[in-house]
């Protein structure tokens, strides 16, 4: 079964399909950057290892985008959409 739409879905569902950002108050641009980049590194060492039961029963959903926003929210951060910014 491919869970691929699902995970999607639920990633759209959650960030809201809508331009935006992370952010956190008091914290410049490169800080932004550089955390969001610790969490690409951290949410791509949560996929299923090739070989494995799930992978051999037809793949895994890709859960990185899901660790991604786990790792930003526990460092502080919120995602603001453009409509929630008021533009």
């Amino acid at each position: 079964m491919d869970y691929r739409p699902f995970v999607i879905g639920l990633t759209c569902l959650v960030l809201g399909c809508a331009g935006g950002q992370w952010v956190k108050e008091g914290v410049e641009p490169e800080t932004v950057k550089r955390d969001y980049g610790e969490c690409q590194t951290w949410g791509s060492f949560q996929q299923p290892q090739p070989g494995t039961l799930g992978d051999k029963m037809g793949g895994m959903p890709d859960m990185s985008g899901l660790a991604i926003e786990k790792c930003m929210r526990g460092k502080g951060y919120q995602w603001v959409t453009e409509t929630a910014e008021g533009r």
